[in-house]
């Protein structure tokens, strides 16, 4: 009952609970990264279902839209807070995504929101890191 007590209030990720771990994580953070995770898993299904040849091409990218996660809106907080978790400058930062450095500098300031393509690769960065890019 604990731990349901726990998910309910969000004030404790579940599994650092189980393990006895103290991490501070909301339950929704839990939910995306689980998401994800099963998005992620069968995007993998339906390319390997592609290659063994029971579903074809058209399936196959049906698939891989109901897989796109939904692009997030993001606080100017939060797109610093990827950016330095990444260890890069606004300028690199700007570079990667293939935009210009005040861009990021707005977007940190809450003087404008990045748009759908924007918030798409931010997401990505936010789930993968920048190694994504290569």
């Amino acid at each position: 009952m604990l731990l349901l007590d726990n998910l309910r209030s969000g004030s404790e990720d579940a599994g650092a609970f189980l393990t006895g771990k103290n991490k501070k994580r909301s339950f929704f953070s839990l939910f995306v990264l689980s998401l994800s995770e099963i998005l992620d898993m069968a995007r993998e299904m339906g390319e390997d279902l592609h290659k063994a040849g029971v579903i074809d091409k058209i399936t196959k990218r049906q698939i891989d839209t109901l897989c796109l996660p939904n692009a997030r809106v993001f606080k100017p907080v939060e797109i610093r807070r990827i950016r330095n978790r990444n260890r890069v400058s606004q300028a690199v930062f700007a570079s990667v995504l293939g935009i210009g450095k005040t861009t990021v500098q707005h977007w940190e300031q809450g003087v404008k929101k990045p748009s759908g393509p924007a918030r798409r690769l931010i997401d990505l960065v936010d789930r993968k890191g920048l190694s994504v890019f290569g």
